[in-house]
């Protein structure tokens, strides 16, 4: 209920103001998103595969209960 339903970004006052414009393509960017998510999803299974208790990432919050509690109990700095 909070989101937006369409987000979109003109960099119309950026250029005209700070005569800045964009370096990298959304082509780009996609790929280089992806890329990470795909770093970080090797990252997890491999410390499952080794027994590890992986919470995730807020994007997929975990399903099971008992890590949730415990990422959310966590101070900061120790999750």
């Amino acid at each position: 209920p909070a989101e937006v339903e369409t987000l979109l970004g003109d960099p119309t006052k950026a250029k005209e103001t700070l005569g800045w414009t964009p370096t990298t393509t959304l082509e780009e960017l996609v790929a280089e998103m992806v890329a990470t998510d795909k770093e970080e999803a090797a990252k997890e299974a491999l410390l499952r595969r080794k027994g590890f208790a992986v919470v995730g990432s807020m994007e997929n919050p975990p399903t099971n209960q008992a890590a949730a509690t415990a990422a959310t109990a966590a101070k900061p700095g120790e999750a």
